[in-house]
């Protein structure tokens, strides 16, 4: 009977500490579970963290632009857009290219007449906005620094002229 008493106390004592390990086992396995939870917590919320400020980086950057769009403006009497990075304006007669990243204003010397004039590339189906200036009697296409890109005589431009590159040649668009 001893050696029952003996089997049954060491058969109950594994079962014991089978039952300890199995539970220390899920103790541990849901310790690993909740730190994996935690780590992925907290790796989604630093890229939410990137993402949010990148947006109000991106939302500060369109503000500061427009603002910094609408302060020029009221400096000239006549605006156009170019592009992005680019206006055209008129104040006392005379016309200036403002660069915004800059910050200047760009004189167009002896100009009496200028435009913002939207020029289509039919071979890459894009429009974009040039400056067309009348400048010492002929028109000209002028580069964002002021000087003259192409120079196209005495053309009839007009602020409603419109164009189109079609293999190399710039033409009035119909």
């Amino acid at each position: 009977m001893k050696k029952n008493a003996k089997t049954k106390i060491s058969l109950v004592s594994i079962l014991v500490i089978l039952g300890v390990a199995g539970r220390m086992m899920r103790v541990i396995h849901r310790h690993q579970i909740r730190e994996q939870n935690r780590q992925t917590t907290k790796k989604v919320a630093e890229f939410q963290k990137t993402l949010d400020e990148e947006e109000t980086k991106k939302r500060n950057e369109t503000f500061n632009k427009v603002f910094n769009e609408s302060l020029v403006q009221k400096n000239f009497e006549n605006w156009q857009k170019v592009d992005e990075f680019h206006g055209l304006g008129q104040r006392t007669g005379q016309f200036y290219i403002y660069n915004f990243e800059k910050k200047e204003e760009i004189l167009l010397e002896n100009t009496d007449q200028a435009f913002v004039l939207p020029i289509r590339d039919k071979s890459d189906n894009v429009t974009f906005q040039a400056i067309f200036a009348h400048k010492d009697g002929q028109w000209h296409i002028m580069k964002p620094d002021g000087s003259s890109q192409l120079q196209l005589g005495e053309a009839n431009i007009s602020a409603e002229s419109k164009f189109v590159i079609e293999n190399n040649v710039l033409d009035y668009d119909q």
